[in-house]
C-alpha cells in the first residue's frame, strides 16, 4: 500500500476542529465535512483518521488490524485550470505513480465514466506492488467549477487495500460515493483551531516538537515544518499557514535583537513586493518557557493609480501575519534562532494572534523535556506487593 498507510501516528476518535466536522453515530459511520474544499461525506465504520503529510491531503482515513494496515481511503484536492479534464489529472497522477520507486508492477484493470455528487467523473481499478506488498486500488476522479472562477478543484476519491482483501474495496468505495455532498466552500482562515492530533511532531534534528490541528497537512525539512490548510478559493494556496524556520545565530543574540531584524526585514520585502506593511504590534513573550519576542503586521496589496472595474472586485484580501521569535540556549537550540511565521487572512488581528497562542502552546524544544525518573529498587517492590 501507499506509503501514507504506514503512518503510525493515527487521529482517533471524533473531532470539531479546524475545516473538519466530524459527527460520529453509535456504532456506524461518521458524518464528515470538509468547508475548505466544499464536500460532506460518510466515513464507515472502523476507519481511524490520519494526520495528512502532504499539503492537497483533505482526509486519510485507515483500518488497522493486528497492527498493519488492511484498507485505507483518501481524499485529495488539487487546484486545476480550465482546461483541466479528469484525464488529463488521471495520467499525469499515473506517470507519478509509476516513477515511483516504492512502486511496482503499477497495471491498470479497468477504467469507466462515473457520476459523482451529479458531477461527471472517471474511476480506475488498479493493481500494484508497493514495497513487496500487492495491492489493489479503485480512485475516482471528478472536478467541480465553483461560482468563484478561482476555485476549480479535481477531487481524487481512493480506497486502497491488500490484495488479499480486495473482496472489501468496492463495497467501501460504494458507500463513499453514495454518502458524498456537494457544500458551500469556505476561506479556511474563518475557522477556529479547536482540537489538535494527539500526538506531536518531532524534529530531531533541531530539537523540536510541535502539534497539529486536525485537517492541518504537516510536512518536516531540512530547515523546519511547515503547517497549514490550502485555501481553494484563492487557487489552493496555503493559509492560513504555520513555518517553523530555524537559522543559526550568534549565541549571545537575544530573542527581541533577534525579532527585531526580522520585523525590519519583512517590512523591506514587503516594500519591495509593493505591499503596504502596517506593524499592529509587537513585543515580548513566551514559547516553550522561553523569554520571546513577537510582532504582527498587516500586510495589504499596494492599490493601482487607476483601477478597474474588474480590479475592484479581485482584490487581494488582507494577510495578518504573526511571528514568534526565541533564542533558546539549550544544549541542543544554543546557536540557532527559532521562529513560528503564521500567515492568515483577514483584516483584524484577534484571531490570527488567537490562532498564534494555540500553536504555540503546541511547541516544545526536546531538550526542556523532563525525562521519566525511573523507580527506585525499593519503590518497585512496593509496586509488587
Amino acid at each position: 500500500m501507499q506509503k501514507r498507510l504506514f503512518i503510525i501516528c493515527l487521529m482517533l476518535g471524533a473531532c470539531v476542529s479546524a475545516g473538519l466536522a466530524v459527527a460520529q453515530e453509535a456504532d456506524g459511520p461518521r458524518q464528515m465535512e470538509f468547508p475548505h474544499v466544499g464536500l460532506a461525506l460518510s466515513l464507515p465504520k472502523d476507519f481511524q483518521l490520519m494526520v495528512l503529510g502532504e499539503p492537497y491531503s483533505v482526509m486519510n482515513a485507515v483500518i488497522v488490524k493486528n497492527e498493519k494496515p488492511v484498507q485505507a481511503i483518501t481524499l485529495t484536492a488539487y487546484p486545476v485550470s480550465e482546461k483541466s479534464t479528469v484525464e488529463m489529472i488521471e495520467k499525469a497522477l499515473m506517470e507519478q505513480m509509476s516513477k515511483n520507486l516504492a512502486i511496482r508492477h503499477l497495471k491498470v484493470l479497468k477504467e469507466t465514466p462515473m457520476s459523482v455528487a451529479g458531477l461527471g467523473g472517471k474511476a480506475v481499478l488498479a493493481n500494484y506492488t508497493f514495497r513487496g506488498n500487492e495491492t489493489t486500488a479503485a480512485r475516482v476522479y471528478f472536478i467541480r467549477q465553483g461560482e468563484n472562477p478561482a476555485f476549480r478543484v479535481c477531487y481524487v476519491l481512493t480506497v486502497e487495500c491488500p490484495v488479499e482483501n480486495k473482496s472489501a474495496l468496492l463495497p467501501a468505495l460504494d458507500k463513499v460515493i453514495k454518502s458524498l455532498l456537494l457544500t458551500d466552500i469556505k476561506h479556511p482562515s474563518s475557522f477556529k483551531i479547536r482540537q489538535f492530533a494527539p500526538i506531536m511532531f518531532p524534529h530531531y534534528k533541531h530539537g523540536f516538537a510541535i502539534g497539529v490541528p486536525y485537517g492541518w497537512f504537516c510536512t518536516l525539512s531540512a530547515s523546519g515544518a511547515s503547517l497549514g490548510q490550502n485555501d481553494y478559493l484563492v487557487g489552493g494556496i496555503a493559509i492560513p499557514s504555520v513555518n517553523v524556520i530555524v537559522q543559526p545565530t550568534i549565541r549571545e543574540a537575544t530573542s527581541e535583537d533577534y525579532a527585531l531584524q526580522c520585523l525590519e526585514r519583512a517590512i523591506k520585502n514587503s516594500a519591495d513586493d509593493k505591499i503596504q506593511s502596517e506593524v499592529l504590534a509587537q513585543g515580548p513573550t513566551v514559547l516553550s518557557g522561553v523569554e520571546a519576542y513577537q510582532f504582527v503586521i498587516r500586510k495589504t496589496a499596494v492599490p493601482t493609480t487607476q483601477p478597474s472595474s474588474e480590479d475592484s472586485e479581485t482584490n487581494d484580501p488582507p494577510v495578518i501575519m504573526v511571528q514568534r521569535i526565541v533564542c533558546p540556549q539549550g544544549p541542543q537550540t544554543a546557536g540557532k534562532s527559532y521562529s513560528i511565521l503564521l500567515m492568515t487572512m483577514g483584516d483584524e488581528p484577534a484571531g490570527a494572534i488567537e490562532m498564534m497562542n494555540k500553536i504555540s502552546e503546541r511547541f516544545v524544544f526536546l531538550d526542556m523535556i523532563k525525562p521519566p525518573e525511573v523507580p527506585k529498587a525499593e519503590e518497585i517492590e512496593e509496586i509488587e506487593e
